[in-house]
């Protein structure tokens, strides 16, 4: 009996345990998640702190914004009553200068009166130039004693009033040239516009750059090459270019071959070039050592005016001595020669009549007497515009095997 109870008391004993086991086990979880909850109510509380802050920020953000919206509508409200007002003001100014000074019947303002008046009673530079939107010319031509009329204090302004001309397209009178005008632009007292303007009323078919000009933009401290860069594009209908005969002491071989190409890239009706090269042949032998563009060469052959061209003995001899084809030369500057209806090699050295193929249609005479080294004529059937050929008794033989067959195709054979 004594060895059952302690082992009943044993069994309660370890059942208790057990029993007390689990239920620390259970505190132990319950604590866990007690644990749990108070981290997360922490994490909660932060983001709720961080939110509200956020919050707080965009509510006095949006305080701000609305305070300077309210502001900013303000000002402006301000600022277009004023706007509305100067506006009706600057109608009204409109409406009285148009009364005063605008010409129904040509869409023109009197400049120079429109501007005096609005210098003398304060009318300001913008509602003058809104004012002039209503005239409606393309040519003003402007007095030479445009100074006493306006003030010299005044000129520059008053140029900048005709600027603001929205149609105006060329100027003529006060500029005494071109050159002038371009200095009064590079010295600020007139615009670009101003410039283009003058040049268009220029209406001239020649241009003449003349060592006074040259001169003169020198002595104002300009270049000269920047000058012609400048005005050259500004002059279109410009066909013929004269220059001085020592345009090279002038500028410099290389800038008077920087000249000549410009002006023929600058001015597309260009048909002529005048001065500086001394002869056709001379024009050609600088084309073929590099000197200028075909375009020049052609250009130089369009101020030959005559209809007749002679090439002389001289002209052989020089162009030989540039180890130059006188019939690659004829060749070439023949066809560029516009005016021209009559070839004459007459009494020189000539040895072919190759270049004859590639002569246009308006030449029709020809004169090869006293040319006794042709050795063959054959080329002058392929003459589409030959009508009659001088040939004399010192003319190559090789002509007589082509002299019936020139008349066949109705070509006039002239012997003397």
């Amino acid at each position: 009996m004594s060895d059952t109870v302690p082992a009943a008391f044993f069994a309660q004993w370890s059942a208790l345990q057990e029993e007390n086991r689990q239920l620390q086990q259970k505190v132990n979880d319950l604590t866990n998640v007690k644990m749990d909850w108070l981290e997360e109510r922490v994490t909660l509380q932060n983001k709720y702190d961080n939110l509200k802050k956020e919050h707080d920020e965009l509510v006095e953000e949006h305080r701000d914004y609305m305070e300077e919206m309210i502001n900013l509508n303000t000002r402006l409200k301000q600022e277009l009553d004023k706007a509305n007002d100067k506006q009706f003001k600057m109608e009204e100014v409109k409406k009285v200068l148009m009364e005063k000074f605008y010409d129904c019947s040509v869409g023109q303002f009197d400049l120079i009166a429109l501007f005096n008046y609005c210098k003398a009673y304060g009318v300001s530079a913008d509602v003058m130039k809104a004012t002039l939107t209503a005239d409606h010319r393309k040519k003003l031509t402007l007095p030479s004693g445009l100074n006493s009329l306006v003030g010299d204090d005044n000129v520059k302004e008053f140029f900048e009033t005709v600027a603001a001309l929205p149609n105006l397209k060329s100027i003529t009178g006060y500029f005494t040239s071109v050159e002038d005008c371009y200095i009064q632009y590079k010295e600020g007292n007139i615009s670009r516009k101003v410039l283009e303007a003058y040049c268009a009323g220029s209406d001239r078919t020649s241009c003449q750059l003349t060592s006074s000009i040259f001169n003169t933009i020198r002595s104002a401290g300009l270049s000269v090459s920047d000058y012609l860069s400048m005005v050259l594009p500004l002059l279109p209908q410009v066909t013929g270019l004269s220059l001085p005969d020592d345009v090279n002491t002038l500028l410099g071989d290389a800038d008077v071959k920087e000249l000549l190409e410009a002006a023929v890239a600058s001015l597309p009706s260009l048909k002529s070039i005048t001065g500086y090269f001394t002869s056709i042949e001379d024009c050609y032998i600088q084309y073929k050592e590099g000197n200028i563009s075909r375009k020049v060469l052609k250009a130089y052959c369009g101020g030959y005016n005559t209809t007749t061209y002679q090439l002389t003995r001289d002209e052989v001899n020089t162009l030989q001595s540039a180890k130059l084809s006188v019939s690659e030369y004829l060749t070439t500057i023949l066809p560029f020669l516009p005016k021209v209806t009559y070839v004459s090699v007459y009494r020189t050295s000539i040895t072919t009549l190759d270049w004859c193929a590639a002569l246009p249609d308006s030449i029709t005479r020809l004169d090869i007497r006293n040319c006794p080294d042709i050795q063959d004529c054959t080329p002058l059937l392929q003459m589409k515009g030959l009508k009659d050929v001088w040939y004399d008794s010192k003319t190559n033989s090789s002509f007589n095997a082509v002299k019936e067959q020139l008349t066949s195709k109705g070509v006039t054979c002239v012997s003397s």
